[in-house]
């Protein structure tokens, strides 16, 4: 056997000088080279090379394989003996080797000779050829190196059970099969890489795991690029040299680069990691670093300050014993210098260099590592610069707000500082120590400074002299329009002459600072007290000044608690002065309720970048919405027929003031400016103008370019993620001048359909004398017939994905010629639809602006009726068959009344592949996700399993209470949950009332009353119709909630008489007043809409059970 030639163990450095003077076989400069090795073979030392068969010496890392310089290089080639030292080294001989293997169980006391080696390996594998050998202190591991592959082989497999005199044996550690990351390019974005798989087979075939789609993080966007990986050395070479074929495509394969990133550094301090190149500097983008670096040695001190805050830098200095930084930076209503100060442990400063930046009266932040002890801020020990750091900031009035926690994990005493100035203490606030932060022997400190408080700045018009201004600018005016160009203009001017004339007749005013509360002198005069001793107790901490502090306290505490009592009475004295329909109403309801969830003004928090970069993501994500992948191509010439007159005429003044009497003035403006406030102060003089402008664009079939631009605001969506894009709300402002127009031209297209009788009888959306209780109404009469005739009633809730963000604008055109829209009006909303442009407004900062190329402008008032025009075909779809229906606006409901099950499904699946064909045809589609299934039934046991409706081969959801228009469906039609939830929230606004009667002595008793019937009475009038058919026992819930509200307005005790507090306030009864309620809409339909006619009158003969039966039990058989 061609045996180890050599063989080492590792001890200590004694034991290694002590061999090296008793073996004589071990050169001489032997000893003095294993004593100079200062390297460790970790216990993972060849992993990576034993994972093939074949190991590649490039396989081994720098920390497995220590390459010696030439002159401390060990000849192990003629050493019999183990050499016995503390830490392995491997040359870079052992490369040459082919073959690792890694045995453990090794017992290195009974066998550190290689003859017993020897002995045991051929005892148990016989003769076999190995090269050199290791056994690893560190890791108890024995290393055998061989080139020759039959002995790997033996090597390789199971050894004796008493192999080594080991009575559990040897384990052998097989090598774990390297890893090949690979990137597959042109893969199609459409393949589902999870799903499909034909795909998964072929790569499995070829052997690659893991297949994983790339996603580009900057716009979360797929990419044609699959990361997968290979244990398979053989395949990775052949994919790298002939890329992957799967019928019939062929697909360039490379070996998967990870970037490389400079290592993060936890100590930067201690190793100077000072270039911006760092990662941990990079954590930053948002933010600007003043750096203060040392000269003499590595680090820095410095500060940290977010970009969008205004600030200068004062002074830097950097002397041996201090370093210095002073920022000034400006804030709403405060001018706040900040000072950080690092001294060193040995500093003999004084701190006399503050006094330079300690200037009287103004507000400071004084912070840094001082190395300052003192009791004043709860230190076990003084020292000089404590007490000379306690007497200049005592001076200069700064107060430390640190609290007992230690800053420094090898210290108990406080050496990291933040001291304030006076005159900003009190906005100061929740001072913290985070002990779990591990990297630094230094703890952060963190503190809030509430600073949101500041003058508000709002704008007082002078409207006389406006109306003046502009009268004498347009009194002699008369614009000759004649062209497009014209038109533009003239438009412009018009525009730009009145914003230049309420900039000169607006005045900006400051309220008052919320911050300076006007306390009365005496209230003053204790707080000046408390804070003095407060100071005079932090520095001595005396028992007789801690008694005093305590009292004059709660003396402090009362008067404001009397203070904030004096002013909840105000404030609910100036709610009894308006009116319920006033928004500054339902503005001090909302402060007195005080449960309104705040919503972050942050946008995309998690993103380092600027509000302009912010607004861009935004309007890229929403550009998407606007595109519609479904639209058909039509090609046709749209209002090809000869005008009609009626609806084709001039538009006239009378037009122009009726239109602005429906417009609230207090509606937001656009990027224009000019809010219908403004609007309806123009003098004459400028409406005749205005009117000129208005039929030159009628009659010229254009609209100017600057009245298409939306502004888009943005509003979160209540519970989701502030980081994703999806989780905001666009809210579109359009031109105040242009959306005056499209009322003007929305009020004659809608005369027009409606004298026509174009629009179908059950869309109840945006029409006079219908509403929601329309379809209610249908849904509950029919279910409720159909139950008087043993029937079950099945429906279906159809949603349509962002109907009125993605309706074709040639569609929409194609309906209007279809119907023979009024040509000038028709044209006139061709130049509306096209070239809509649109940008989002973040924190007065607009992103780029971008097309909409589909969809009708979200705020228009000509949006509704345009898209009940497009989708107006459905009704006619569905009027021919069986098949029962409403509308509101985009929300379709169809539903089957038989008592059959079977008959129920199959006409419902019938209505659905109809409407799902319609939708598609037109360019929509269905969200099949949110779309619901539900039965009504008057038996107990539902058969919710026989409809299995569908769409798209996709099975529809069902839902035991369907939300219809906000009223809670369930299968018997009884509306029991739904109360139940009404019940629960009204229970809060009883709260809410109950503290308004007993906390205020001011608020007038009928007042309450109105807030009674605005904040609860009116939720259950809009239930009206559900109440009819509800159960009894729901029934008196409801009016025992009355009952307690009347009962705490009127302040009397529970058991009062509940008609004497009725006849007191004059108020009906709950069940009185719905029902007066629903009779009420009865009349009215029956009279305006004759879908709610033809239903009362198929009603079955004695039907209690149903609505209009309920009501007049008398007519039933009429």
């Amino acid at each position: 056997m061609n045996y180890i030639s050599n063989l080492q163990e590792i001890n200590s450095p004694e034991k290694r000088r002590k061999k090296a003077k008793i073996n004589n076989d071990l050169p001489a400069q032997s000893a003095k080279q294993i004593k100079s090795s200062n390297l460790k073979i970790q216990e993972n030392i060849n992993d990576s090379l034993c994972s093939t068969d074949t190991s590649d010496p490039s396989d081994f890392s720098d920390s497995d394989v220590t390459s010696d310089s030439e002159d401390e290089k060990m000849d192990l080639t003629h050493t019999n003996q183990l050499e016995i030292v503390d830490q392995p080294t491997i040359t870079n001989e052992i490369l040459r080797f082919k073959h690792i293997i890694k045995l453990k169980g090794i017992d290195k006391y009974k066998f550190s000779h290689p003859d017993k080696l020897n002995k045991e390996i051929i005892r148990n594998k016989g003769n076999l050829k190995i090269d050199k050998a290791f056994f690893n202190n560190h890791n108890d591991l024995l290393y055998l190196f061989t080139n020759d592959d039959e002995s790997y082989e033996a090597l390789s497999k199971e050894w004796l059970a008493d192999a080594f005199e080991k009575t559990n044996g040897i384990e052998v550690i097989k090598p774990e099969p390297k890893k090949h990351h690979i990137a597959i390019y042109n893969f199609d974005t459409n393949i589902d890489i999870e799903r499909d798989e034909f795909i998964k087979k072929k790569l499995l075939e070829n052997n690659i795991i893991n297949p994983k789609r790339v996603i580009k993080k900057k716009d979360n966007r797929a990419i044609p690029v699959i990361k997968a990986q290979t244990y398979n050395t053989q395949a990775f070479n052949d994919l790298i040299k002939n890329g992957l074929f799967i019928k019939p495509l062929h697909y360039r394969v490379e070996e998967w680069k990870f970037e490389d990133r400079p290592l993060q550094c936890f100590n930067c301090l201690e190793f100077g990691h000072v270039k911006k190149d760092y990662t941990h500097l990079n954590l930053f983008q948002n933010y600007k670093f003043i750096r203060n670096d040392r000269e003499s040695h590595g680090g820095s001190s410095g500060l940290i300050i977010k970009n969008d805050i205004n600030f200068t830098t004062r002074k830097k200095i950097n002397e041996s014993n201090y370093e210095i930084t002073v920022v000034d930076i400006s804030l709403p209503n405060h001018k706040i210098q900040i000072i950080n100060v690092y001294t060193p442990p040995n500093s003999k400063t004084d701190f006399s260099f503050l006094k330079e930046f300690l200037i009287s009266n103004k507000k400071t932040i004084l912070l840094g590592d001082f190395n300052a002890l003192c009791k004043t801020w709860y230190c076990n020990s003084q020292n000089k610069r404590g007490i000379d750091l306690d007497e200049i900031t005592s001076f200069y009035n700064l107060s430390v707000i640190n609290n007992a926690c230690p800053t420094s994990k090898k210290s108990s005493n406080i050496l990291d500082l933040v001291f304030v100035s006076d005159n900003i203490l009190n906005l100061t606030s929740d001072f913290h120590v985070d002990t779990s932060f591990k990297p630094s022997d230094h703890y952060p400190i963190s503190f809030n400074l509430n600073i949101n408080n500041y003058k508000k700045v709002f704008k007082k018009i002078n409207w006389v002299e406006f109306k003046k201004n502009i009268n004498d600018i347009f009194l002699n005016e008369s614009p000759d329009i004649k062209t497009t160009e014209d038109l533009t203009k003239v438009a412009q001017n018009f525009e730009t002459t009145i914003r230049n004339v309420l900039n000169n007749n607006t005045k900006i005013c400051e309220s008052k600072n919320k911050l300076k509360v006007n306390l009365p002198k005496q209230l003053k005069a204790l707080i000046r007290e408390k804070k003095k001793l407060h100071r005079l107790f932090s520095k001595t901490h005396n028992k007789d000044i801690k008694c005093s502090l305590n009292k004059i306290s709660n003396r402090v505490k009362k008067e404001i608690k009397f203070l904030s009592n004096q002013k909840w009475n105000d404030l609910c004295q100036a709610a009894c002065q308006l009116k319920p329909s006033e928004t500054k109403f339902w503005h001090i309801i909302k402060n007195i309720e005080n449960n309104n969830s705040p919503i972050s003004n942050t946008i995309l928090p998690n993103l380092d970048i600027n509000d302009s970069m912010k607004a861009d993501i935004l309007a890229n994500h929403f550009s998407k919405v606007f595109k519609n992948e479904q639209e058909p191509k039509i090609i046709k010439k749209f209002f090809n027929y000869k005008p009609s007159i009626r609806y084709n005429q001039h538009i006239t003044r009378e037009e122009i003031t009726k239109a602005l009497k429906d417009i609230k003035p207090t509606q937001s403006f656009g990027l224009s400016k000019i809010s219908f406030k403004t609007i309806k102060n123009l003098p004459n003089s400028a409406l005749d103008i205005l009117s000129n402008i208005y039929n030159a664009s009628f009659n010229l079939g254009f609209i100017p370019n600057e009245w298409k631009i939306a502004k888009i605001k943005i509003l979160p969506k209540k519970n989701c993620d502030p980081n994703l894009e999806s989780s905001y709300r666009p809210i579109s402002l359009l031109n105040t001048i242009s959306r005056l127009l499209e009322k003007i031209i929305n009020n004659r297209l809608y005369n027009w359909a409606e004298k026509r009788k174009l629009i179908n009888p059950e869309q109840s959306g945006f029409r006079k004398n219908h509403s929601t209780q329309d379809n209610i109404f249908k849904i509950i009469e029919n279910t409720k017939n159909g139950f008087q005739k043993k029937e079950h009633t099945g429906i279906v809730l159809f949603d349509i994905e962002k109907a009125f963000d993605k309706a074709p604008h040639k569609g929409i055109l194609k309906s209007l010629t279809k119907l023979r829209c009024p040509k000038k009006i028709g044209i006139w909303i061709s130049a509306f639809l096209e070239g809509r442009k649109f940008c989002v407004e973040i924190n007065d900062t607009l992103s780029k602006i971008l097309d909409i190329e589909n969809g009708v402008p979200q705020g228009s008032p000509l949006s509704p009726l345009l898209f009940s025009l497009f989708i107006n075909d459905i009704c006619k779809i569905l009027s021919t068959t069986s098949i029962k229906f409403c509308m509101f606006a985009d929300d379709l409901t169809i539903w089957v009344t038989h008592k059959r099950f079977r008959h129920i499904k199959k006409k419902l699946q019938i209505g659905i592949n109809k409407i799902n064909s319609f939708f598609k045809k037109i360019g929509l589609k269905i969200n099949e996700k949110k779309c619901q299934q539900s039965l009504f039934t008057f038996k107990r046991s539902t058969l919710l399993n026989d409809l299995k409706l569908s769409i798209n081969n996709q099975t529809i959801d069902y839902c035991t209470n369907p939300i219809i228009l906000g009223i809670e469906f369930d299968t018997k039609c009884s509306f029991t949950k739904h109360f139940e939830n009404l019940i629960k929230k009204c229970t809060s606004r009883v709260n809410l009332l109950r503290i308004l009667a007993f906390k205020s002595n001011r608020l007038n008793k009928n007042y309450l009353l109105i807030i009674y019937k605005s904040l609860i009475l009116s939720l259950f009038q809009y239930s009206s119709l559900p109440y009819i058919v509800t159960t009894e026992k729901i029934k008196s819930k409801l009016q025992v909630i009355q009952n307690k509200c009347l009962k705490i307005i009127l302040g009397v005790p529970l058991r009062t008489s509940t008609t004497l507090i009725h006849d007191h306030f004059h108020i009906q009864m709950i069940d009185t007043r719905l029902k007066s309620l629903a009779k009420n809409y009865l009349g009215k339909s029956i009279a305006w809409n004759p879908t709610i006619r033809n239903l009362i009158e198929s009603n079955p003969p004695n039907n209690p059970t149903s609505i209009f039966g309920s009501l007049y039990p008398e007519n039933t058989n009429n």
